[in-house]
């Protein structure tokens, strides 16, 4: 239920092996990936305290097999709610506030999720006080998991909410439509990644500079819906 949810993601409850395993498969998390986060939800939520025990020692014995932790719960939510990394430029803005409240209305979230996301930034050393400790503008590329999606589809409503309520003088869109030979997609989206990389090279100011949190998202897609293509 949204309340128990709630509840698990503020700490105040856990998750039993049961609901680890669902939520683990919706998710979308490889085997590898089920078994540590079933293993880290039994470690620290198991009541038993035998049962903690040997959940450790599970993730003891996968970490000398060096089975790949390729997120934790705290990575996840960063990689899959856009606000992490809005928080992160956010903060370097010259007219910046450390304030909860402050950064709550200027991205338009509930003060909680604010508090949450700061916390996670800092548990992933991404964020010292209030300074951020990385240059990441983007959502990580190529990690095949519900997290990236997700931060995607956020972006998308984003920027669809603002083709209403923003000027054209505050945004630009643009679409091309083309056809294209399936042999050069690589070269393709290997050009639309140099283009990121050296926008924000020409456009991030120096720290201290920056007066506004912008969002560049392209999207190049196959638009024959009847293709059971995955790309």
């Amino acid at each position: 239920s949204p309340a128990g949810l709630s509840y698990v993601l503020n700490g105040q409850k856990g998750l039993s092996p049961t609901s680890a395993a669902r939520v683990a498969q919706r998710l979308g998390l490889s085997e590898s990936e089920v078994e540590i986060f079933c293993g880290l939800v039994s470690a620290t939520h198991s009541r038993s305290k035998v049962s903690r025990t040997i959940a450790q020692a599970k993730l003891a014995d996968l970490r000398e097999r060096q089975v790949p932790v390729s997120l934790t719960l705290d990575a996840f939510q960063v990689i899959r709610d856009w606000y992490h990394l809005a928080i992160l430029q956010l903060a370097q803005l010259q007219e910046f506030k450390r304030d909860v409240k402050w950064i709550s209305k200027r991205l338009g979230i509930h003060v909680k999720e604010t508090e949450a996301a700061l916390e996670r930034l800092r548990n992933l050393e991404l964020l010292e006080g209030w300074t951020p400790k990385t240059d990441m503008v983007f959502a990580p590329d190529g990690i095949p998991s519900e997290a990236t999606r997700e931060f995607h589809r956020q972006v998308l409503a984003k920027a669809s909410a603002a083709i209403a309520t923003q000027s054209v003088e505050q945004r630009y869109y643009n679409t091309t439509m083309l056809p294209i030979s399936r042999k050069d997609l690589p070269r393709a989206k290997a050009k639309i990644k140099k283009f990121h990389a050296e926008f924000d090279s020409e456009f991030t100011p120096k720290p201290g500079q920056a007066d506004g949190v912008y969002a560049l998202a392209v999207q190049f897609f196959n638009l024959q819906e009847n293709e059971n293509e995955n790309s």
